[in-house]
């Protein structure tokens, strides 16, 4: 039985033959015992493999095997569980288990994304190794394209199993992995910096274009540029907006820059007395740089002219007024009202209202016309009586 206190003894009989000086010999017989205690105990122990350090890349997936060497002996609400860290997803299709469990539940923590500790736990219930069929689980994890996987990053988990006794007594056991080192996720930042115009006259407005390109092969996480402008300008704008900015120092922060893109940035400072302008750029990201040559850029600018003064910024221009609409002025005439003395409206052909103007709808045969039109009538009337007796008679009548 578990706990049971058990004694082993072992006992030596033997006789021996003691001779003496001269002819007299005898015999004697004796025998020993000894008794050494022993405890039947409910000890397992817990190993988890590979436990020797080794290389992995992003994406990689990494397989991991835990033991439990279990006593001969019934264990009861047995748990198996594996905290995995940041920068691993647990893959559970991968999973598989060996034991002599009565029962069996999976859970795994949120968020399983690599972003955050992954805790796995496998319930087991009453294990029973009467037939010395230990635990032993399989199942692989990959190593996630995040902020924390960087070149040089080192991963460790380890795995902890939990048990009861028959006499209700608890126990547990962990082991770690080997430490998993990785290699890859690397970006190649490089930063540029051209001023605009070059020479400037001094107290005119100056342009600094900074270009941030990332030239891969990886994602660049947490990307950081500082400006240290000259002290001989005074900064007026820029787009995007400075992060932070102390002094003549302006930082911008990026939550990252995909591989083959690029960032500008543009700068405008106002010049002030002549001379030779220094701006320094440089850029670094929370990625490994394989070339931190092409991390740092700088730009001469010549001021040139008359000036020494630091310009005052350019005023917003105002809105015009606005025009007001033209308005269509009174009609007016020269000269007194046409009307006659008397107040009688004038017409154009200086008669008085009463008078009439022939029109095209006067039907009034002039004076002049009138005797020519009535010697018409007295030959027209005969010559239509006498067309109508023809028509009539069908012949000419006298």
């Amino acid at each position: 039985v578990v706990g049971q206190h058990l004694n082993n003894s072992i006992n030596m009989t033997w006789t021996s033959i003691n001779e003496t000086m001269g002819n007299e010999s005898y015999e004697r017989s004796e025998n020993r015992t000894d008794k050494a205690p022993v405890q039947v105990n409910n000890t397992a122990n817990i190993s988890k493999t590979p436990d020797y350090p080794r290389n992995a890349a992003i994406g990689e997936s990494v397989n991991f095997t835990i033991f439990v060497d279990l006593p001969n002996a019934t264990l009861y609400n047995v748990t198996v569980n594996d905290m995995l860290p940041a920068g691993f997803i647990y893959n559970s299709p991968s999973f598989n288990l060996t034991a002599n469990n009565d029962s069996f539940n999976g859970t795994v923590s949120d968020p399983n994304n690599g972003s955050a500790p992954v805790h796995v736990n496998w319930t087991l219930g009453t294990v029973n190794n009467s037939n010395n069929r230990d635990i032993t689980i399989n199942f692989n994890a990959t190593i996630a394209n995040v902020l924390n996987n960087q070149n040089g990053t080192v991963l460790n988990n380890s795995a902890i199993f939990n048990w009861v006794d028959y006499n209700n007594v608890t126990g547990n056991d962990s082991d770690e992995s080997g430490n998993i080192t990785i290699l890859g996720n690397e970006a190649d930042l490089s930063i540029t910096l051209s001023d605009s115009h070059d020479p400037v006259t001094a107290g005119r407005y100056l342009w600094y274009e900074i270009n941030v390109t990332n030239n891969g092969p990886d994602y660049a996480y947490n990307v950081s540029v500082v400006d240290a402008l000259p002290s001989a300008v005074a900064f007026s704008s820029a787009s995007p907006v400075p992060n932070e900015s102390t002094g003549m120092v302006h930082r911008w922060n990026f939550t990252g820059i995909e591989a083959s893109s690029s960032v500008p940035i543009e700068v405008c400072v106002a010049t002030g007395a002549t001379g030779v302008l220094k701006n320094t750029v440089n850029v670094n990201s929370a990625t490994y740089d394989p070339d931190e040559t092409n991390n740092v850029d700088t730009e001469y600018t010549t001021v040139q002219g008359s000036g020494g003064h630091t310009p005052e910024p350019t005023p917003e221009p105002t809105a015009p007024e606005p025009t007001p609409e033209p308005t269509t002025p009174e009609p007016t005439h020269d000269g007194p009202d046409p009307t006659d003395g008397d107040g009688t409206k004038r017409h154009p052909s200086g008669s008085t209202g009463d008078s009439h103007s022939p029109g095209p709808g006067d039907r009034r045969i002039p004076d002049e016309m009138a005797i020519p039109f009535i010697a018409f009538l007295f030959l027209a009337i005969p010559l239509i009586l006498f067309r109508v007796d023809v028509v009539d008679n069908g012949e000419l009548s006298p």
